[in-house]
């Protein structure tokens, strides 16, 4: 499937999500650039190509202690990078494809590259993401404080019962990985 916006990303889901109950064996999986080694874009099932359409890229927005900037999925690694540049600034997780690989492929894999070490994979760069989940809507994904997560774990949706379950096994497992931090 080749989405040509966020919508029919969301209708797609909604239809994959009511069909598994009849083809238990059917299921959408995200495609972006197909760099990946790891194989993650395979399956026998539906793919998603989120490189084709959705690969807008914002502006970047400066403000006196960061740059930022928000692009969708399939936006390539090195178009970003041309806008980062620039404002002098980059994404210090870049891979060695950088020239091949798309943003959401990269951010899918927590990509890695040379600077990592000192600065971090891509996750630790991503400030939010607009995720649409099995239930076919989008939700906005970001870090939550303990009241902003009390608050959206009242809610009667997907997001709300997947931090929820997070959360749960955070805490089933605290001390392990307590301990793994050491």
């Amino acid at each position: 499937i080749q989405p040509k916006s966020k919508h029919d990303v969301e209708i797609a889901t909604r239809v994959i999500a009511r069909e598994t109950k009849r083809f238990t064996s059917l299921s959408l999986t995200p495609r972006a650039a197909g760099t990946g080694l790891g194989g993650g874009s395979l399956t026998d099932s539906i793919v998603i190509d989120m490189c084709s359409h959705i690969n807008n890229i914002g502006e970047v927005k400066v403000t006196k202690d960061k740059i930022t900037i928000a692009c969708e999925p399939g936006a390539m690694w090195r178009d970003v990078e041309k806008r980062l540049k620039r404002h002098d600034a980059y994404i210090p997780s870049y891979t060695s494809s950088k020239d091949i690989c798309s943003i959401g492929g990269s951010i899918g894999n927590n990509a890695a590259g040379p600077d990592s070490l000192r600065y971090g994979h891509c996750a630790d760069w991503v400030e939010e993401l607009e995720v649409v989940f099995a239930d076919g809507n989008t939700y906005t994904v970001k870090p939550l404080t303990f009241k902003q997560y009390k608050t959206l774990i009242k809610e009667k949706h997907e997001y709300a019962r997947i931090a929820k379950s997070i959360f749960t096994l955070i805490e089933k497992n605290e001390k392990e990985i307590i301990k793994k931090k050491k």
